[in-house]
């Protein structure tokens, strides 16, 4: 609940007392060359929302590694999005496509991971 509430209200509740603090505390906060201003932020976090929006279409086709402690006896589609074909435990090899160029084999994509 923490991802879908919590983040979302803190969120809102820091960026509506920041807007607040600074329309009413700096003079003219509306203009873009005041850097004291709403535009600096606005700019700020519009630039990283547009890099977000550009790179979430190749992070989705790249395959995720679950890290299942070994032993756990935990199939990994029981784990959430665990039945997506492009989830896959640490150790399996990703055999679902071209990644990078590569001729799809996953020869080079296990990915070995250690539990500290």
């Amino acid at each position: 609940y923490i991802m879908y509430l919590g983040f979302p209200i803190m969120f809102t509740v820091l960026m509506g007392s920041y807007f607040i603090d600074v329309i009413f505390n700096v003079d003219d906060p509306w203009n873009p060359g005041n850097p004291k201003g709403i535009s600096i932020v606005l700019l700020f976090w519009g630039f990283t929302a547009a890099v977000f929006i550009l790179l979430n279409r190749w992070l989705v086709s790249r395959p995720l590694y679950r890290n299942v402690p070994e032993g756990a006896e935990v199939p990994i589609d029981t784990l959430p999005g665990g039945e997506d074909d492009m989830i896959l435990q640490v150790g399996d090899i990703w055999t679902g496509g071209d990644l990078d160029g590569d001729d799809g084999s996953g020869k080079d994509r296990v990915l070995v991971a250690e539990l500290a």
